[in-house]
């Protein structure tokens, strides 16, 4: 018996899922093997607001030398503030004010707290250096930005899983040099990478779960990944807590070993069927498939017969369409030109976008949803980020937001409907 050729738009993965069980131990395990490490994502962008608090500093104080260098006698005239960016001198005679100088800070700053515990007394990001701390976040958030534009033609490309597992691969690397950065511009090049590396995770892990399931499941599926998402982020500053009495350092340090679960991925997480059939890896789906039979303990047969069900229906569609053409030109010949059919492999990335906005339906949702997430992702990241200069203590800040933020998760999750 001749075997049947499948094409990617002649199977229905939709009705192979279901047919699999959706809710059995298959996906259920697959969906808690990608949602069990979203902690990756938040750690790698909220812990910002823990290592790069600013403590209370000032100027340390003048050595014997330097008040004799600078010509300055410590008597009752002669009164030395220490402030944060400058050293006032300030001579006085009878209480008359007759002359004023300022220095820098010529031997560094005096902080509050162990130089170590933050960014910004380690490497001295204060004074004509302020700004430079938070700019470590503008260079996290600009690698986002690139990889959102380049992260989904990656996925598309080379697969969900190859993706995430290579992001959370190399998140341990530049966790690590981040973690042991001896000067600030290693650090901030470090941050830029990691942003990158963060957005395709994220994207990959999003993807995964939608495409774990069928139509009809996939927002409420992708509503509960969120919710799972905010409440392990509450974690956050609990272990910020924990970890307090360490370095900075510490806190990368942490977040490359959660990024180490890359392992799990690559040893039990299973690529999504809907990319394997549309790009033609049938003997992969095949045994993905087989797999997730003999788990969820249904009949193989019967979920692969759907597959050449499929593929022999729209087969058998194309050639009755070409029987009837065929009829049609034993009429009189009529000499035609020939036109090759339009391949949708030969369509360049840049006319399928433009595309989308030669339509004005999808122009329209295109430019609101886009404006919608702008908002909603910027406003979100502006309140979680800002809890370091909320009245209380910022570990108990950063776990009251996460919570807010788990329950407009979980309404979204119980409200959603297609």
């Amino acid at each position: 018996m001749k075997e049947t050729t499948m094409q990617p738009s002649e199977i229905d993965v939709d009705g192979i899922l279901r047919a699999l069980g959706d809710s059995k131990y298959f996906h259920t395990t697959q969906y808690l093997i990608i949602c069990a490490s979203a902690l990756t994502a938040s750690a790698n962008s909220f812990f910002y607001v823990f290592i790069a608090t600013i403590p209370e500093y000032r100027c340390k104080n003048l050595t014997e030398f330097q008040l004799s260098q600078y010509n300055i006698s410590i008597r009752e005239e002669v009164n030395l503030s220490y402030d944060k960016c400058s050293i006032d001198i300030i001579n006085t005679d009878g209480g008359i004010t007759r002359e004023n100088r300022t220095l820098d800070c010529l031997n560094g700053y005096y902080y509050t707290a162990p130089v170590d515990k933050s960014i910004v007394s380690q490497w001295n990001l204060v004074c004509n250096n302020e700004g430079l701390a938070e700019s470590t976040q503008t260079f996290y958030i600009l690698g986002q930005v690139v990889s959102g534009l380049l992260a989904p033609y990656l996925i598309e490309r080379f697969g969900r899983k190859p993706m995430r597992v290579l992001s959370n691969l190399f998140l341990v690397v530049f966790n690590l040099l981040s973690a042991f950065s001896s000067f600030y511009w290693l650090f901030a090049a470090a941050r830029f990478f990691t942003g990158g590396l963060r957005e395709v995770y994220v994207l990959s892990s999003v993807t995964l779960v939608c495409e774990l399931y069928p139509k009809e499941k996939r927002i409420v599926m992708t509503g509960i990944f969120l919710f799972i998402w905010s409440t392990l982020s509450c974690s956050l500053g609990l272990i910020a807590y924990l970890l307090k009495d360490y370095s900075w350092n510490t806190l990368f340090l942490f977040n490359a070993v959660v990024s180490g679960y890359f392992l799990v991925d690559l040893l039990f997480m299973e690529e999504s069927l809907r990319w394997l059939f549309a790009n033609s890896k049938i003997k992969t789906a095949k045994k993905i498939l087989k797999k997730a039979a003999e788990q969820n303990k249904v009949d193989f047969d019967n979920v692969w017969n759907i597959t050449l069900k499929d593929a022999s229906k729209q087969q058998a569609v194309s050639h009755v369409n070409e029987t009837s053409l065929e009829s049609q030109n034993n009429g009189p010949n009529i000499p035609i030109e020939y036109v090759q059919p339009y391949s949708e492999k030969e369509a360049s990335t840049f006319a399928k976008l433009i595309a989308i906005f030669k339509l004005p339906y999808l122009r329209k949702i295109t430019i609101v949803v886009s404006i919608e997430c702008a908002v909603d992702v910027a406003s979100l990241n502006s309140i979680l980020l800002m809890p370091d200069i909320l009245v209380g203590s910022v570990y108990l800040n950063s776990a009251i937001m996460f919570f807010v933020e788990g329950i407009s998760s979980f309404f979204y999750t119980t409200l959603a409907k297609r």
